[in-house]
C-alpha cells in the first residue's frame, strides 16, 4: 500500500512539474553498457537467472541508475511509469540478519517481535526466514535493488557465504530477483561458479558519452544553450561521473558559465574524496599500501593482468623487499611491464 501511495505521489509531482519527470527519466551515455546487460541476460534461459551484479568505482559512476533503467525498461513493463524497484543498502560486515530486517521493512510481513526472535535462531532458521521473505517478494512481482558496500560482494571479489546460500537455494522461485549495485568487483569467473548470476562492470563515462549527457541535461532539462567552446571546456575536464556533470550544469543554470568554471575544481575534488575513502581502508596495512604505490606507477594496469600474475607479483615484491622499502620499484615495474 505504501509503495502504491508513493508511486501516486510521484505521478502527481511529475504531472505538476514535468521537468522533474524528465530529470528522473534521463538516461544518456550508457547504451553500450545497457546492451551488454541485456545481451547477457537474454543469452540463455532467463528463468535460471537469480541475480544481476553491476560493479564499478568510484561511487557516483552510475551503478544504480543503469540497474534501475534495465529493471524498468525490460522487466517491469506492466508497472506504473512511476515504478521504482524495492531498495535496501548493506555495508561491509553486515549479515543475513540485516538483510532480513531491511527486506521485512519493505513488506512488514513479520512483526518486529517475531522477527527479532527468529533471527536469533540457527543459520538454517535464518536462511528459511530470508527465503520466506524473498518468495513473498517474488509473488508480489517485485525486484530488489541492493546498494552493496562490501556485504554481498566482498572486497576480495568473492560472494559472502550467506548470500551464496540464497543464490544457490532451490526453495526460491525461478526468476531474477536481486539487482546488486556493488562497489566491489567480483572475480571474473564468478558467472562460472554461479550460473544463475550475471556480472557486468562499468567504468566512468568516456568523453563521447560525457558530451552526450552534458548536452542532454543542459538542453532537455534546463533548456540551456551553451556555447560549444564553453561546453568543450567542461567536457574535457570531467572525469566521467554523471553526478558531477549534473552539478556543473545546475550551477550554470542557477548562476552562469563563469561561476561554474570557477567552481569546477571543487566539483571534481568531490570525486577525488571517493578515492581517498578507498585509501583510508588500507592506511594501516603497510603491504596493501605498497601494492597501491606500485600500481600507481603505471598509467594503466588491467584487472586481468593483476589476477593472472598476482602470485608472481607477490613473490617478486617479497624478493625485492618492497615491504621494507621501495628502492627496487623501478626493477619491479620493468618486470611487470613485460607481462601480458
Amino acid at each position: 500500500m505504501a509503495r502504491k501511495i508513493k508511486e501516486s505521489i510521484r505521478e502527481i509531482v511529475w504531472k505538476k512539474y514535468p521537468q522533474i519527470k524528465k530529470k528522473d527519466n534521463l538516461f544518456k551515455g550508457r547504451y553500450l553498457d545497457l546492451q551488454k546487460i541485456e545481451s547477457k541476460y537474454y543469452d540463455g534461459n532467463t528463468k535460471l537467472r537469480r541475480a544481476l551484479i553491476v560493479s564499478g568505482f568510484p561511487n557516483g559512476v552510475g551503478r544504480r541508475k543503469i540497474l534501475t533503467q534495465f529493471i524498468v525498461d525490460k522487466l517491469t513493463t506492466n508497472k506504473s511509469s512511476a515504478y521504482t524497484p524495492l531498495s535496501i543498502e548493506l555495508f561491509d560486515g553486515q549479515s543475513i540478519e540485516d538483510f532480513i530486517l531491511q527486506l521485512n521493512d519493505c513488506f512488514l510481513l513479520c512483526s518486529k517481535e517475531d522477527l527479532l526472535r527468529e533471527i536469533q535462531g540457527s543459520k538454517q532458521r535464518k536462511l528459511d526466514l530470508a527465503i520466506k521473505l524473498i518468495n513473498y517478494m517474488a509473488e508480489k512481482k517485485e525486484k530488489l535493488l541492493i546498494r552493496d558496500n562490501g556485504a554481498c560482494v566482498l572486497s576480495n571479489g568473492h560472494i559472502c557465504s550467506w548470500f551464496e546460500d540464497i543464490l544457490t537455494s532451490k526453495e526460491i522461485q525461478s526468476q531474477t530477483l536481486f539487482f546488486i549495485a556493488s562497489k566491489c568487483y567480483p572475480w571474473s569467473d564468478i558467472e562460472n561458479r554461479f550460473p544463475g548470476l550475471i556480472s557486468v562492470q562499468i567504468q566512468p563515462l568516456i568523453k563521447e558519452d560525457i558530451k552526450v549527457l552534458f548536452h542532454a541535461y543542459s538542453e532537455e532539462i534546463h533548456s540551456l544553450s551553451i556555447k560549444e567552446e564553453d561546453a568543450d571546456y567542461f567536457i574535457n575536464k570531467f572525469p566521467g561521473l554523471p553526478d558531477q556533470i549534473f552539478r556543473c550544469v545546475d550551477l550554470i543554470k542557477e548562476h552562469n558559465v563563469g561561476y561554474a568554471k570557477k567552481m569546477l575544481p571543487t566539483i571534481i575534488e568531490s570525486g577525488d574524496r571517493y578515492i581517498l575513502s578507498l585509501l583510508d581502508l588500507f592506511k594501516d596495512k603497510h603491504s596493501h599500501m605498497q601494492i597501491l604505490i606500485l600500481m600507481s606507477s603505471f598509467e594503466f594496469i588491467s584487472y586481468d593482468l593483476l589476477k593472472k600474475h598476482l602470485k608472481v607479483l607477490l613473490i617478486l615484491m617479497t624478493f625485492c623487499k618492497i615491504f621494507i622499502d621501495i628502492q627496487y620499484m623501478n626493477l619491479l615495474v620493468a618486470i611487470i611491464s613485460t607481462l601480458d
